[in-house]
Formats: C-alpha cells, sequence, structure tokens
C-alpha cells in the first residue's frame, strides 16, 4: 500500500477547476440551495480521500482481484433488483442508512477491469467459444442494468466492452459476427424488454410528437442552449432554468443550464477542459507498455469520452434522454465518486511507470 505516488498535477487541476465549475453551476440550476452545495462539498472530499487511497494500491492488485471485484460488482446488481430503492420507476439505488449509492456507476469501473483482465490473461478471442466467454461476462451485469431499467448506462457498458474488443485486434469475421448478433438482440429487446416511454423517446427523435410530454425535456432544454446566444444571460440570470421550464436540471440536463447561463463561450471552455484531461490521460496509456494498464486506461477515456457525447447529444436533441450524466458537473455522488476512482486508478498507473516526460 505505501508507495510514492506520481502525480500529473495538470490533470488534477484540471479535474479541480471543472469541479469548482459544477458548484457555481449547481448553485444556480437548484435556484442558490445552500443544501446542494453543502452535499458537494461532501461528496468531493468523500472522492477525493478515496482517490488517494486507490492511488496507493499497487496497480498489479487491481488486476489480481478483477475477478472478486466483478462478482462483488454482480452481486450488488442483484441485491438491487431485490432490494433496490424505487425512485421515478426505477429501481437502480441501493440505501444504506442516510447513504443512497448506485451501483450501474461502479460497474463501469469492474467491467473494464475484467474485460481488460480477460484480454491480458487469454488475449484477443480468436474462437468462438473464447468469444462466446468474453460476450457472457460483458453482458451479464449488462442485463441486470438494463432491466432497472437503465439503457444509458447498459448501453455505455456495452460500448465500452466492444471497444476493448476492437483496441484489441479482433480479427473481422469476429467482429461481423458480433454486429450481427446484437443487431438481432437490438430488435428482440425492442419487442420484448424495452419500456414504452423508452421507445417514445426514440421516436420522438425522427417524428415532432406531442412536444409536452416525451419530448418536453429536449424541447426545454434546445431553447435554454439556444437563447443563451455566444455570452450567454450571466450567472443566475437564466429564465428557464430559473423557473425550472428545464427537468432535470440539475442532473441530466445540467449542460441546458451551462449554454443558458455561460452560453457558447463557456460550452467551448468546458470541452476544451475535458479534451485537455482526455490528452493528459492518453499520453498516461500511451507511456504503459503492460497491456492490462493500456486497455483499463484506454477503456476509462473512452467511457468518459461517451458519457460526455451521450450527455450533450441527449441536450441538443441528438439522441434520445437515457439517464446519463455529465461526467464531473452533473449532481450525485455515485458518478463523482465512480469517476475519481477511475482517476486513482490512473494515477496508480502512472506511478508504475518509470520517469516518462509527458510534453503538454
Amino acid at each position: 500500500m505505501n508507495k510514492k505516488i506520481t502525480i500529473d498535477y495538470i490533470l488534477i487541476l484540471l479535474i479541480y477547476f471543472i469541479l469548482m465549475f459544477s458548484m457555481i453551476i449547481l448553485f444556480s440550476s437548484s435556484n442558490k440551495d445552500i443544501n446542494i452545495l453543502k452535499k458537494l462539498i461532501f461528496n468531493i472530499i468523500i472522492s477525493n480521500l478515496v482517490m488517494i487511497l486507490i492511488s496507493k494500491i499497487d496497480k498489479r492488485k487491481l488486476e489480481n482481484y478483477s475477478i472478486l471485484i466483478y462478482l462483488i460488482s454482480i452481486l450488488f446488481l442483484v441485491i438491487v433488483h431485490i432490494y433496490g430503492k424505487n425512485i421515478k420507476g426505477a429501481k437502480r439505488w441501493i440505501k444504506i442508512g442516510y447513504f443512497i449509492f448506485q451501483p450501474s456507476e461502479f460497474i463501469k469501473i469492474s467491467n473494464n477491469l475484467i474485460c481488460s483482465y480477460f484480454i491480458k490473461k487469454f488475449g484477443c478471442p480468436n474462437s468462438n467459444i473464447s468469444l462466446f466467454y468474453y460476450l457472457f461476462i460483458l453482458l451479464l451485469p449488462v442485463f441486470f442494468i438494463f432491466i432497472q431499467p437503465d439503457l444509458g448506462t447498459s448501453i455505455i457498458l456495452l460500448i465500452s466492452g466492444l471497444f476493448i474488443l476492437f483496441i484489441s485486434g479482433i480479427n473481422f469475421e469476429f467482429i461481423k459476427k458480433i454486429l450481427l448478433f446484437f443487431t438481432i438482440l437490438s430488435i428482440l429487446s425492442w419487442k420484448l424488454f424495452m419500456k414504452n416511454y423508452q421507445k417514445n423517446r426514440i421516436i420522438s427523435l425522427f417524428k415532432n410528437i406531442d412536444n409536452y410530454s416525451t419530448g418536453y425535456h429536449i424541447m426545454q432544454s434546445k431553447i435554454a442552449i439556444g437563447s443563451g446566444g455566444f455570452f450567454g444571460k450571466g450567472l443566475f440570470k437564466g429564465t428557464q432554468n430559473k423557473f425550472k421550464f428545464v427537468p432535470e436540471n440539475n442532473t441530466d440536463f445540467i449542460f441546458s443550464v451551462i449554454g443558458e447561463e455561460f452560453g457558447l463561450l463557456g460550452i467551448m471552455l468546458l470541452i476544451t477542459l475535458y479534451l485537455i484531461i482526455i490528452y493528459r490521460m492518453i499520453c498516461i496509456s500511451y507511456k504503459t507498455n503492460d497491456i492490462f494498464s493500456k486497455i483499463l486506461i484506454s477503456s476509462f477515456i473512452f467511457t468518459f469520452f461517451l458519457n460526455i457525447i451521450i450527455n450533450i447529444s441527449m441536450t441538443i436533441g441528438i439522441l434520445p434522454v437515457v439517464g446519463i450524466p455529465l461526467p464531473l458537473i452533473s449532481y450525485g455522488g455515485s458518478s463523482l465518486l465512480s469517476n475519481f476512482i477511475k482517476i486513482g486508478i490512473i494515477l496508480s498507473i502512472n506511478s508504475s511507470i518509470e520517469d516518462f516526460e509527458i510534453n503538454f
């Protein structure tokens, strides 16, 4: 446990800068609710402590315990399915005393761990049986999350797992088989498992149907972002935000608050910060020769990027509303802690690498 931590100070400073921006945005989106701010600060402190703890763990231990971490994560999903707290028609949370957490956020870590471990241990699947084992490991948590229902997280898990296969150099013939399999699976999911509201959200992207029910979120979000112009209306001056026309403006639709109050300029600044963070993480991935570490960091980067793209695309009406938070910005302790655990793992891997200069 005791080891020297090699810190990428630029990466950490950028993350803290985004967190400060998050505090400002959430204070505005909550109509200056000081309790939201207190909870956020508490979540940041806890997440930082966990990040420091994780960063001190030798990455070989993370690799060796990948299977155990995965199995514990599956157990939590089963517990959610049986005893989970139902909020707004979805059973995604576990309540322990005063604390409520969302296990699916941590599955994003354990799934990437087990998939990276599989590739290092057995290599990229080169037979039908090895591909079957990999897909079974990938799809088991996806299934449990899909039936919560949580379409957004299940999609992210699925795409991230397939991304790991792709960067591992899977044979083109297997890619065709995977595409055929998931085409059939998508049709069956649509017919048998997807809820009507999920179907309507997808249909509303292609048909201008009932903007005051299915398309209401997106309509109000687009109005908010469009009304912000280039410089924005100013902090605490967003009318769509202030009068709560945009639902879920603390979580899934917080990007619309940024667009309305800080305009295109604020959006460009946030995206620039995200891109620099991704660049710093890519540099750490590039300098490690360990296949497990390289695949794991790459999968974390991809998942981080995917969350950003899906959230922004949701708020501007390009993708259906699937409940994906904006990383490091949206209110939510589980999401924040999950991201800080990933950062801690990346710092742990960075500490295991010999000195290597990163040119900014």
